[in-house]
Order: structure tokens, then sequence, then C-alpha cells
């Protein structure tokens, strides 16, 4: 099959089940839902890994890479 073949007959993945970011976000207080959201938001100040620590510094169990699918909008909640 040729590279065009192949680009034309592609068909977009469906994005995956709710990831633990979405549902952390939907635990939290309103407030606290906000800096979390405004913190996936800020690239420049917050890494996947510096989200990782200050959820996991409150007791959530995150991994950066969680952190950077949702902000990629990889999730069905990050679409919601």
């Amino acid at each position: 099959m040729t590279l065009a073949k192949l680009f034309a007959s592609h068909n977009t993945p469906q994005r995956g089940g709710v990831c633990t970011i979405c549902t952390i976000i939907k635990e939290l207080p309103d407030v606290d839902a906000n800096a979390l959201t405004a913190a996936l938001a800020d690239r420049q100040k917050f890494s996947g890994v510096s989200i990782e620590q200050l959820l996991r510094a409150e007791g959530f169990i995150a991994g950066s890479g969680s952190a950077n699918r949702h902000r990629r909008g990889e999730c069905r909640g990050a679409a919601e």
C-alpha cells in the first residue's frame, strides 16, 4: 500500500476513557478544580512533572503522563 493510500484510509482513533486528571478535577471543590485547570493551561509555569508533584503533595495519584495527555485532549473528559 502506498503512503497516500494509508493516509487516505486512516480513521481518527476514538479518544480514550476519562483520565485520572478528569476524575480529580470532578472531585475537587470548585476553587481547587479551577486552580488545577489553570495550571494545566499554563505550560510555561507548570510542567506535567510539577503538576504530578503538587497533586501528590495533597495525596492525589496522577502521573505527569496523565497531565500531559489531558492537556493534549487525548481523553474524553478533556473535550467535555
